[in-house]
Order: structure tokens, then sequence, then C-alpha cells
């Protein structure tokens, strides 16, 4: 059954605000960390993921969840022939270490609810701030999936190539891409014309045939959590930002200044 934004918003809220369900939330975090071999652990759509032979991957802080993220995942899913995408927080994420406002198992919450609205997708949060860690670990804890496609926007594209991020940029490179590809989708004003400018540079053509490139409509390349969360501090509308759960997490006193 499909239901009405104005009831997802209902039932995100209703979960966000539920002592047990965020106890249980927090539960699954705790168990994740003591796990240290567990890369992974899923919160929602578990079922379809273990059953998908190619997965998608988009991993953020979802601080919160934005009608471009989803936009992103759709165009991922169906320009990169996947059978499932898999929705991470990452306990680590690169040149984001510190994540403020929206707790981590409200977050995992949102994520939860907003998954189980969409076709084909899964939720979780994974170990690893490098996407070769991420790729590897995935590897491990879906055995049948037979391709793993890593989903960025531009900028994440060039900071996987950046070799500050590497002692060995070659071998972390290899790495990666032995284990995954990346789809990749325009960014601001970077479009398909700058990724193959990119894929041209020598350092990078070893691994252009694992990078493709994706659409994404032009109102949604500007869009992210840090768009969002300036609008909720300048008490401007973000309606036309943020699925239902994203909503739900703000009207959940998530964003309340302090």
């Amino acid at each position: 059954m499909v239901l009405s934004d104005a009831a997802r918003t209902v039932l995100a809220l209703a979960r966000l605000r539920d002592a047990r369900e965020q106890a249980a939330m927090a539960a699954v975090i705790r168990g994740h960390d003591a796990a240290q071999s567990a890369p992974l652990a899923l919160v929602a759509g578990e079922a379809q993921v273990r059953a998908a032979g190619r997965v998608g991957v988009l991993a953020g802080s979802f601080n919160p969840p934005t009608l471009a993220h989803v936009a992103l995942v759709e165009s991922a899913r169906i320009n990169g022939g996947l059978d499932a995408v898999l929705w991470v927080i990452s306990r680590v994420t690169v040149d984001k270490e510190t994540v403020t406002r929206a707790p981590l198992a409200a977050r995992l919450t949102a994520l939860a609810a907003l998954t189980e609205a969409l076709p084909h997708a899964a939720a979780g949060i994974i170990t690893g701030g490098l996407y070769a860690d991420q790729a590897r670990g995935l590897r491990v804890a879906l055995p049948t999936m037979t391709d793993l496609a890593i989903i960025v926007g531009y900028d994440k594209i060039v900071q996987i190539f950046d070799s500050r991020y590497y002692a060995d940029r070659a071998a972390a490179l290899h790495d990666l891409f032995t284990h995954a590809r990346i789809l990749v989708a325009p960014r601001g004003d970077d479009d398909a014309a700058a990724l193959a400018a990119l894929l041209r540079l020598p350092e990078n053509r070893p691994w252009a045939d694992r990078v493709a490139g994706i659409p994404l409509a032009v109102r949604w390349r500007q869009v992210s959590s840090s768009t969002v969360r300036a609008r909720i501090d300048a008490d401007q509308p973000i309606i036309d930002l943020v699925p239902p759960e994203g909503r739900a997490l703000v009207l959940a006193g998530a964003y309340r200044a302090t």
C-alpha cells in the first residue's frame, strides 16, 4: 500500500517518539560498536538487500535525509541496473568526523522509515570512513552480492581520486575498484563533461572503466543536508527539500536550537 506523505510523516514521527524503538536503535548501535568484526548492521530491508545480486550503496550522515538523496538513489537504481540500494550511515565520514544536531539513533530511525517506503531499499550503519574500507566490508557482509556500485556526487569522486587521503594511492584505488564500481551524479555546476575530464587525467585513467555518470535533475544538484539545516536555522520552509521522514525528524525536535 502506498501511503500519502502526510501519513508517512505521522508514522515516522511516532517511531521517533517511541521510547522502545529508540532504545532498540541504541542497542543496534552498541552492538555494532561491540562487534568490531561486523562491518554492517541492517535496520531495514534486510531481506531485500540480501536477496539482491547487484547492490548500490549510498553512504552519508543523512542529517537529515533529503529529496536530493531520494532522486540520486532512484537515478542510480534505474541507470546503474541495480536490484537494491543500501542507505548507510558511516560511523566515520571523511571530512565530516563531527556530526551534530540529530542523534544517530534518530537518524537511523528516520532512514529505516524512509527506505521502507521506497522500492528495493535497505538501511543500516557501516564501519569504515574510506569507500575502499566500506566496499571491502560490504563484500564480507553480503557474500551473495555479485556487483557493488557506490553512489556518489561529483564532489565525492574528486575526493576519491585525491592523493591526500591515502598513504599509497595506487594500492588503495586498486583495492576500491577491485571490490566496487562508482556511479557519479552531477553536483552543482560539475556535470558529465567535468566527470569525463577528470577521468581523462593520466593518474585516473587506469580506473576510468569502473566509473560511470548517472543523470540528476538540475534542481537537486545544489541540495544537501546542510542546505536543509540552514533553512531550519533561518526559520524557512523545508517541505520542498525533504521526504516525509526527514520532515518527521525535524518535527521531533532533532534540529531545535539549543
